[in-house]
């Protein structure tokens, strides 16, 4: 008998580890699927590399730039960049070759930027970069001015170099949905990492008190931008306004999605509580954390200056911020067990 319920012990205990085997893998194909959704967006070529050089993924930007070859998962860093050299996808010169490929083959790991020609007459931003993850990012873009093929379209570059940000960001908002120990935890990074990225002076996030999703509670942290003066006073007016939701915090929980106030001075959806309390404040966005279709917390961040409404912005935002979900159901779950 004591053999019988030891064995059925250790069944039940296997199947609730291969259940959240599961479940981990579920929600790392979904992380994946809406970062390749994103790349695929986007106006510039990625490709990652694990850390032995091999190739893991790319979005068909980058497929496009070698156009007689399919490139697999598995492909070695040195292979792509000789084939890049041989066949004239840039412009290398024959004295300069061998010099070329061995810089580029040191670049794995390492951060670089560089602008090539190609034999059509495009110009195209290269850069590598070191993802959170281990692996390297090769990026290419396209800056090409329209009104000249000598001439690098400045505004161009600095796309380039945005997009790079927002994948870096959106790559690191995984990580932490994935790894970090604690929802709290989670919430206070995810304010760091959306925070500097964007810009935002300040953030903060609030915790649903009710099912009903019409009650928060302060979480009491805060992300605090170095570049404007926040006081500690400011912060607590308006954590002090969590547990009567205005209807900014309403709507965000009845839509699911974001909500931006590009000048709250004069948006009606502002309570006479919160405007007050948020003083020098002029813009917010207020992204809900949705788990399981119910609303479990809403990130906040602001900035003192009047910003509009960003769309791009704001979708780069709620994928980082729905990482959090992952972090709240992991801890449910261990609460439960």
């Amino acid at each position: 008998m004591i053999l019988l319920v030891t064995v059925l012990l250790l069944a039940l205990f296997v199947a609730g580890v291969l259940w959240r085997l599961r479940l981990s893998s579920h929600r790392e194909a979904v992380s994946r699927h809406r970062l390749s959704t994103v790349l695929d967006r986007t106006e510039s070529g990625f490709s990652f590399w694990d850390q032995s050089g091999r190739l893991t993924r790319l979005n068909d930007r980058f497929q496009e730039f070698y156009p007689t070859v399919t490139l697999n998962q598995g492909l070695e860093f040195e292979d792509l960049v000789r084939f890049t050299a041989s066949r004239a996808v840039f412009l290398v010169g024959e004295a300069e070759m061998d010099n070329w490929v061995r810089e580029w083959i040191d670049r794995v790991g390492q951060s670089s930027q560089q602008i090539f020609r190609t034999p059509d007459g495009r110009w195209i931003d290269v850069r590598t970069g070191s993802t959170v993850g281990g692996e390297t990012l090769l990026m290419y873009t396209d800056v090409t001015t329209n009104h000249t093929a000598a001439v690098v379209d400045t505004t161009r570059d600095i796309r380039a170099a945005e997009q790079y940000a927002s994948l870096e960001m959106l790559r690191g908002a995984i990580t932490i949905g994935r790894s970090s120990e604690s929802f709290h935890e989670a919430c206070r990074e995810m304010l760091e990492l959306v925070g500097r990225w964007g810009g935002w002076h300040a953030g903060t996030v609030y915790l649903a008190v009710s099912v009903r999703e019409d009650a928060f509670a302060s979480t009491g942290l805060w992300f605090q931008s170095e570049d404007v003066v926040w006081s500690a006073d400011v912060s607590r007016g308006i954590d002090a306004c969590a547990d009567v939701p205005d209807d900014v915090m309403r709507q965000a929980c009845s839509s699911r999605f974001p909500v931006w106030v590009g000048n709250l001075t004069v948006d009606p959806r502002l309570s006479d509580a919160r405007r007050t309390a948020l003083g020098h404040v002029r813009s917010l966005c207020a992204i809900p954390v949705v788990s399981k279709n119910r609303v479990v917390a809403v990130a906040e961040w602001f900035v003192q200056v009047p910003v509009p409404r960003d769309e791009n912005r704001e979708v780069l935002m709620f994928e980082a911020v729905g990482q959090l979900a992952a972090a709240f159901e992991r801890e449910e779950t261990a609460k439960d067990c």
